[in-house]
């Protein structure tokens, strides 16, 4: 899936930038089979930095440690700072987060998007200790806060289901 993606991208990225490619690029390249939002976002990291198969996967650990930085403040506000700790180190040091944080897959996007919905929702739905019921400009902020949470609930979502058909 790795290769397929990278060479993908690099026809997409090509035809984009006009630099002569043959028939069978152009078929490969927009193919439906395998088409996802995450196709597009690789090809434009190639557009802007150029063709870089190791900085795609420096942006795939990226996107894992965010993930699991926003997973940790989840869990500290909740639980406490041990517990967060603990489960960091594993969340970060398990095998198979490892190979997929530093591949060319689109895992590490999906689980950053998820945890960026988890915290929005809980954000959401969170009481928010600071408002002062009686005035009405904190009334405003709160509402408008909350309607920013579920747009951002929204487009999370809308990249989900498009990064993985039936999520």
């Amino acid at each position: 899936d790795e290769a397929s993606t990278l060479a993908r991208t690099l026809r997409i990225r090509y035809v984009l930038l006009g630099i002569p490619a043959l028939k069978y690029d152009y078929t490969v390249a927009f193919e439906d089979y395998g088409r996802t939002s995450f196709l597009w976002i690789v090809t434009a990291a190639q557009v802007v930095f150029g063709p870089s198969p190791y900085g795609m996967r420096l942006i795939d650990a990226a996107l894992f440690l965010a993930g699991a930085i926003v997973l940790f403040r989840l869990a500290r506000r909740a639980y406490g700072a041990a517990p967060a700790v603990i489960g960091l180190t594993l969340l970060v040091f398990l095998p198979t987060w490892i190979f997929w944080s530093v591949s060319l897959l689109k895992e590490s996007l999906y689980f950053a998007l998820s945890a960026l919905a988890l915290a929005s929702v809980r954000a959401l739905i969170s009481p928010d200790e600071r408002r002062d019921d009686g005035l009405w400009r904190n009334a405003a902020s709160w509402i408008g806060k909350r309607v920013a949470l579920l747009l951002v609930v929204a487009v999370v979502a809308a990249l989900l289901r498009d990064l993985r058909t039936g999520a």
